[in-house]
């Protein structure tokens, strides 16, 4: 049943981004944009006087091409009698909806009857309806747009289903698609360094990009990080499986605190020098482009060989967006923790190379509970796969009512 939501999921993926949305609002947008000609008001030669004119319609060019009768009334030519279309007269549009262009007497024709009936009709415009705006608003965005909405749900229907076998190779087809195929265009890091100098409709679509990922992390945490994000992607598939390396904890909490550094500090030249100063040193951005200077050139190097040792360097230490998921995802309503009646403190899912982001912490891994911190987990369910017991589950988080002393003592043990 999973497998077939999936599936159905991509095929309507698929039809979306190959229909032409706008054969589906064309009736109402044509109904919108078309209006009945107007009648232009022309100086006759002959007479002086003003007359109106009107677009032809084919019976009109269709009776100018007709060959005229002569005065008296014969034809010389043997043949069947041609019937001349002016007559019986066809009424025009004009006449049709109660506005005539002419009278029978040209007397009584006078300046406000002309400037009546040459006024056009207004049609009554509708509201559209709620269905028309999201296909209209779906229209006008551009293709890269259209395929990160859709992979983000793609991404959150395989997490909340817990297809942790698809996770790789979803980071994978993001990686290609969103790094390689449109140049890292989408980009939440780089975004965030251009909303201090963008304008218009670049801001909106650098502001909606950066929104989506932190008001996701409010609800499932750092599920982008995990599943989305094709930077990651690069990290994760670069590292050999049986490598752990572990820094020193102080040396770990050191590296942790550059990221915030390198957001804060990257916005402030962004801003004051009015260009977005981390894209021209983004090392992913010239990996993505094949566009490097020097600097960013030493710069992926070392950030690669750095990935290869330590699992997820960069979305460790360096990351700006994951300086900022980590304050929103304390406060996200889901997240990953250990059920106290199944888990029986084997201590296997706080070994080395049980989790990439090593957020797994316990006193003693084969006494006590072990505690998951939201701040850093970026929800790959690698050390829920391991647990045998099913103990470790993405529950909603209840604030209890605690005493004095209880409070303390959890606060300890964490």
């Amino acid at each position: 049943m999973k497998k077939t939501g999936i599936i159905i999921f991509i095929t309507l993926t698929i039809i979306m981004l190959i229909m032409d949305v706008n054969l589906a609002t064309g009736i109402g947008i044509a109904a919108l944009e078309t209006s009945p000609s107007t009648l232009e008001l022309t100086n006759d030669p002959n007479t002086g006087s003003e007359t109106d004119t009107a677009a032809e319609d084919p019976i009109s060019e269709a009776n100018q091409e007709q060959p005229s009768q002569n005065s008296a009334g014969t034809n010389n030519n043997p043949g069947p009698t041609r019937v001349n279309p002016r007559t019986p007269s066809i009424p025009s549009a004009e006449s049709a909806s109660g506005l005539s262009s002419t009278t029978n007497d040209p007397g009584e024709t006078s300046a406000d009857n002309i400037i009546i009936n040459s006024l056009p009709e207004m049609p009554v415009s509708e509201e559209p309806d709620t269905l028309s705006m999201i296909l209209n608003w779906w229209a006008i965005n551009p293709l890269e747009m259209k395929f990160w909405y859709l992979f983000l749900v793609l991404g959150a229907l395989l997490f909340l289903y817990r297809q942790t076998s698809f996770r790789k190779p979803l980071l994978f087809v993001s990686l290609v698609i969103f790094g390689f195929y449109f140049g890292n265009k989408i980009n939440p890091i780089n975004s965030i360094f251009a909303l201090p100098v963008e304008t218009g409709t670049k801001l909106v679509d650098s502001l909606i990009i950066v929104a989506l990922p932190i008001a996701i992390s409010l609800f499932v945490g750092r599920f982008f990080c995990g599943w989305v994000c094709p930077v990651g992607a690069v990290q994760e598939l670069i590292h050999p499986e049986k490598f752990a390396f572990q820094l020193p904890p102080l040396f770990d909490r050191i590296l942790a605190s550059l990221r915030y550094l390198l957001l804060i500090g990257g916005i402030f030249f962004s801003w004051f020098a009015l260009e977005n100063i981390w894209n021209n040193n983004d090392p992913f951005q010239g990996l993505f482009t094949f566009k490097w200077s020097i600097v960013s050139a030493i710069l992926l190097l070392s950030v690669l060989v750095a990935s290869m040792l330590i699992e997820r360097f960069y979305c460790r230490y360096l990351c700006p967006l994951g300086a900022i998921l980590a304050i929103t995802s304390r406060f996200s309503l889901f997240k990953l923790k250990t059920d106290s009646e199944l888990c029986i403190a084997c201590g296997k899912c706080s070994q080395p190379k049980a989790c990439p982001m090593e957020v797994i912490a316990t006193a003693n891994p084969y006494t006590d509970l072990p505690h998951i911190k939201p701040a850093d987990c970026i929800l790959c369910y690698r050390c829920a796969d391991i647990c045998r017991y099913s103990a470790l589950k993405l529950s909603i988080m209840k604030r209890k009512k605690t005493s004095k002393n209880q409070r303390t003592e959890k606060t300890q043990s964490f």
